[in-house]
């Protein structure tokens, strides 16, 4: 394997000013180096935050680790001592933390970056990692025909299990696909190659028109919009001292209603505030369905809905 240069790289004036940096780049599995150019042009970016891979985590020490915490929040004392509705808020505080405890100690973080796929696996990323190094001894000038062939061949296998997982992945996301996977599919399929950044959301101007441009201020454009102030309601045609009827009996709600409850939310929808998916919950519906049976019945019992869950997470979605 011999290098030669192929590619010149030619700039403006003005924007040569503004170059960074300007090397080669082994690429991905390539045979060749590719021109890797950074230039520093000022525009907005919105920084990608680490979060939980709650595809990629041991259930079983998640469950281990859910016990470990209840155990030591007394959970259950709390539960039964609930008498009003600041024990209710301590306890729903007490099984939060439980869960964002165990998440803290056994899911792991992923970073997702423009390069990140679905179908990816960690036997593919060592894959990757062991042609890097082929190629970079075949690169050598004193590497050996056997050095050369050895990486020639090992990207011919790695490039082999990409195409391999992908078919594999797609089928079976396919195969177990609900409604709205398959408008999911769609949008894959209709997309164009070049499009495959996520979509962000431009500056929005607000009703003063002031132009929002952090998440933060869009996000408060958009709660503005969508969530107006109500107007006063009015109560003309309601009488002083209206003679309203005997309240419904209402049944305390039972633990094989909390599971059924907790078995029909879609596993990995949005999680709110409190970073806790439903997948969680629903791994965990043994233990948790009972401490919940009691608590919900609690709340019913003294008209009291925990603040904590009154706090919530509305997710912009473009169409």
């Amino acid at each position: 394997m011999r290098w030669s240069t192929l590619d010149l790289v030619f700039a403006t004036e003005e924007l040569a000013a503004n170059v960074v940096s300007c090397s080669t780049s082994g690429g991905h599995g390539s045979d060749h180096k590719a021109v890797d150019i950074k230039i520093n042009i000022a525009c907005p970016i919105t920084p990608t935050e680490a979060r939980r891979n709650w595809r990629n985590v041991d259930w079983d020490a998640f469950g281990t680790a859910i016990d470990k915490a209840l155990q030591s929040a007394d959970v259950k004392r709390l539960v039964s001592e609930v008498k009003d509705s600041a024990d209710i808020d301590v306890m729903v505080n007490a099984l939060m933390h439980t869960y964002q405890q165990a998440m803290e100690e056994t899911v792991p973080s992923t970073q997702t970056t423009v390069f990140s796929k679905r179908w990816w696996t960690p036997e593919l990323s060592k894959m990757h990692k062991d042609l890097r190094t082929l190629q970079n001894r075949a690169s050598k000038y004193n590497s050996t025909p056997e050095t050369r062939r050895c990486a020639v061949e090992a990207r011919r296998k790695y490039h082999s299990a990409i195409r391999a997982q992908q078919r594999r992945h797609w089928r079976e996301w396919l195969r177990d696909a609900d409604e709205a996977a398959v408008w999911q599919a769609n949008k894959y399929a209709s997309q164009h190659a070049a499009n495959i950044q996520p979509s962000t959301i431009p500056p929005l101007q607000s009703g003063d028109g002031q132009l929002a441009q952090s998440s933060t201020d869009k996000g408060d454009v958009l709660m503005k919009t969508f969530f107006p102030e109500p107007p006063p309601a009015d109560v003309s045609d309601i009488p002083s001292c209206p003679d309203y009827p005997s309240g419904l009996e209402c049944p305390d709600v039972t633990k094989q209603e909390v599971e059924e409850a907790i078995a029909s939310l879609h596993p990995f929808k949005a999680p709110g505030p409190s970073a806790i998916p439903n997948v969680a919950l629903q791994r965990t519906s043994g233990v948790l369905a009972p401490l919940l049976t009691s608590l919900t019945n609690h709340t019913l019992a003294l008209g009291y809905f925990p603040s904590q869950w009154r706090v919530f997470t509305t997710t912009c979605i473009s169409r």
